[in-house]
């Protein structure tokens, strides 16, 4: 299985590159406002659909969040305030859920450990009693991101949690951790020794810091293919995240050993974070497959 990045247009998207597994974070906004509006009225649509078939009805639904700064703070909480009664711990995602509920079960993670997830994300799901899952790249400990130097991503310089803050959330039995590899590489370009080095050098240091078996893997990018997911199980990564738009379910993950993840930022219009939490932008994964298969 592979994925590309998708262009901003139709034009861009005939010439999506074949490299595996490039998969990218869902922000609307960076599309522009045409492909933002078109992506928004496509998952209306999709919804009203999911609405009268009720196929999804016994899925579940996992959101990819990155940092939360001080000005996201306000709409980050009004955002857990929406999902307070429904989501599950990512441990959890494999157990029956109550399907009398009228929503899709909701499973938050974090990728990159930044900093500011203490002050803006702890206090927001302590109060409200959400559990979350942060992925941390242990090559970055207590500095900037080192995949993000010499650009102007807007997370450039924020901080990664150091081992010290991780430990103090340890105990905080809302936040469970996982690895996000050493040095937040796209794993598909790796040996199969350097893939290898990177998921265990991270398990092992998020061992010693939070004294727990690490369990799962997001894949930094969504970067993945073949290789990469039997070295993940191979090390003993029982659930690998992607960053498809892909409702999970257990046939899926049975099927792939891979998780999709819908990406959400505090910053979404309040409309666009109520479609994608109710899987209407899902229809974005048989799109790129479409595209994908035009350029082979």
């Amino acid at each position: 299985m592979s994925y590309s990045k998708f262009g901003r247009h139709w034009r861009q998207a005939r010439n999506l590159s074949n490299k595996p597994c490039k998969a990218y974070p869902m922000t609307y906004a960076k599309r522009g406002i045409f492909i933002r509006f078109a992506y928004l009225l496509l998952a209306m649509v999709s919804f009203a659909v999911k609405k009268v078939s009720e196929a999804d009805k016994h899925k579940k639904i996992v959101l990819c969040y990155h940092g939360v700064t001080d000005t996201q703070k306000l709409n980050f909480f009004k955002q857990m305030a929406i999902l307070q009664y429904r989501v599950v711990a990512s441990t959890d995602l494999a157990y029956p859920y109550d399907h009398e509920i009228r929503h899709l079960p909701v499973c938050l993670t974090f990728d990159d450990a930044f900093g500011n997830l203490l002050s803006n994300v702890i206090p927001a799901i302590t109060k409200l009693q959400i559990p979350i899952t942060i992925f941390i790249p242990t090559g970055s400990l207590g500095k900037t991101p080192s995949w993000l130097q010499n650009s102007e991503h807007a997370d450039g310089q924020e901080m990664v949690m150091s081992a010290a803050q991780i430990v103090t959330l340890k105990e905080n039995s809302l936040v469970h951790f996982g690895s996000h590899t050493a040095d937040h590489p796209h794993l598909s370009t790796l040996k199969e020794e350097e893939i290898r080095g990177q998921l265990r050098a991270s398990k092992e240091i998020i061992n010693i810091i939070v004294g727990e078996k690490t369990l799962e893997l997001a894949l930094p990018h969504g970067d993945y293919n073949e290789a990469v997911v039997q070295v993940a199980l191979e090390e003993g990564y029982e659930k690998i995240y992607s960053l498809e738009p892909v409702l999970y379910d257990d046939d899926y993950s049975a099927d792939t050993h891979v998780l999709g993840r819908f990406s959400v930022s505090p910053d979404d219009w309040p409309i666009e974070f109520y479609l994608t939490i109710n899987g209407a932008y899902a229809w974005l994964a048989p799109w790129r497959s479409f595209c994908r298969k035009l350029q082979r």
